[in-house]
């Protein structure tokens, strides 16, 4: 054809068959996923003693990092997509808990879009590195040839995730198995001291982590660390002070699905850029997210008027944050002009 055109382009129904076996691809990599969970902890259990030493040594011992949400609670792909991760992205999660979200980005095949080249997850606590490491090696157990070869736990661990969709049939599910399209790495390091240099998309769900932790990490993803950086991602804002200094610059507030709210949760996304115009672009989703949340305080009948109260001062504090995250960097941006 000439020019090079793609043939789908003049073939309507090859197009339909093309994007219906890439849409099957994706849901049977979320099965996979699925099912390399199922049955594991939570990650809500109490962090390991070294963990919590560790963390008291950085002098972040008494922040709330260790209380667990995880992000990303249903299908991978359309939040790696509202994400914004390309498929030359290098994927970190920084704080990756039980490594769903790693994990989950590792298995999707090569004509999911959102899906990275690679998925990195770095967890400081031990208890959640294990987790991520038995759901990573699970699947390897249906099938010998693919068989894990190190201790489930060694740090910057490197190695293929493939899965069986149905643990109960090797043999079938061994007939099944997608040929690797993605590696993956978990972790068991502290994000403030694991290197970034490859790093081009970082997402961080630092939602309780507090100030001072906040603007550590925004430190860590300055350009002398992370040369590479295209996008970070957080679920609360970075600390202006120290992401502005880091070469950050704040470009959109959008919505994350997360498993602790059904009305989602902010996500601020960074880039190396100063967004056209210099204005913060704030997805209408927020408001969504903002209504959601008011509907389900007031809707609940066996909260008190008290509790009710107080879950609108926190909404009305959401909203707060917001505005001013959204002021704050652009009043920054206006000086720069």
């Amino acid at each position: 054809m000439a020019g090079g055109a793609d043939p789908d382009a003049a073939d309507p129904d090859a197009a339909g068959a093309a994007a219906a076996a890439a849409a099957a691809e994706v849901e049977e990599a979320e099965r996979k996923l699925n099912w390399a969970f199922a049955g594991l902890p939570s990650g809500s259990e109490a962090p390991s003693e070294e963990s919590v030493k560790t963390a008291e040594r950085a002098g972040f011992g008494s922040t709330n990092q260790f209380v667990y949400g995880e992000a990303a609670p249903g299908p991978v792909a359309p939040v790696l997509a509202g994400l914004g991760v390309q498929s030359e992205d290098v994927f970190y999660d920084l704080g990756s808990g039980r490594g769903r979200l790693v994990l989950g980005a590792a298995l999707l095949p090569e004509s999911c879009k959102s899906a990275p080249s690679r998925a990195v997850g770095v967890e400081l606590d031990t208890k959640r590195h294990v987790v991520a490491e038995k759901a990573r090696t699970r699947p390897s157990r249906a099938d010998p040839s693919r068989a894990a070869t190190t201790g489930p736990c060694e740090r910057r661990r490197l190695s293929p995730f493939v899965a069986p969709s149905r643990p109960t049939d090797c043999k079938k599910a061994a007939a099944l198995l997608c040929p690797l399209v993605r590696q993956c790495t978990l972790l068991n390091e502290d994000v403030l001291t694991t290197s970034l240099g490859d790093a081009t998309f970082l997402f961080c769900n630092n939602a309780v982590f507090g100030q001072p932790l906040y603007g550590a990490i925004a430190s860590t993803m300055c350009k002398a660390k992370a040369p590479a950086l295209r996008v970070a991602t957080s679920t609360a804002p970075l600390p202006w002070a120290q992401a502005s200094v880091a070469g950050l610059a704040l470009q959109r507030i959008s919505v994350l699905p997360v498993n602790w709210s059904g009305s989602g949760h902010t996500l601020y996304r960074y880039g190396r850029e100063r967004p056209k115009d210099g204005l913060v672009t704030v997805d209408e989703a927020t408001t969504h997210m903002i209504d959601g949340m008011r509907r389900q305080a007031s809707g609940d009948n066996e909260m008190s008027n008290t509790s009710r109260d107080m879950a609108f001062m926190r909404i009305a504090a959401f909203i707060e944050q917001m505005n001013a995250e959204v002021k704050e960097w652009q009043e920054f941006y206006a000086k720069e002009v």
